[in-house]
């Protein structure tokens, strides 16, 4: 039969915007799209976006433990690799 270990892994999708702005600096542009974005929709209708994902897996505490079927995971403490 196959064994398997338990493993937790931590998924994050972004939306990238790429927005064009004048300012005087890096610094104030930066501001004033924070300022944008916080108080406004409008990045959500800028055609210049990209959606990107990142994935990182944890094993399990107890390296030892292993499994015969993918059943739900326990409460368990998963560390980094």
């Amino acid at each position: 039969m196959f064994k398997m270990k338990k493993f937790k892994v931590v998924v994050l999708h972004t939306i990238v915007y790429e927005v064009d702005v004048n300012a005087a600096s890096k610094e104030k542009a930066e501001n004033k799209v924070k300022d944008i974005d916080v108080n406004t929709n409008i990045l959500d209708q800028t055609d210049k976006f990209d959606f990107l994902a990142a994935y990182q897996a944890y094993e399990c505490d107890d390296d030892d433990e292993l499994t015969d079927d993918e059943d739900e995971f326990g409460d368990e403490e998963c560390q980094p690799d």
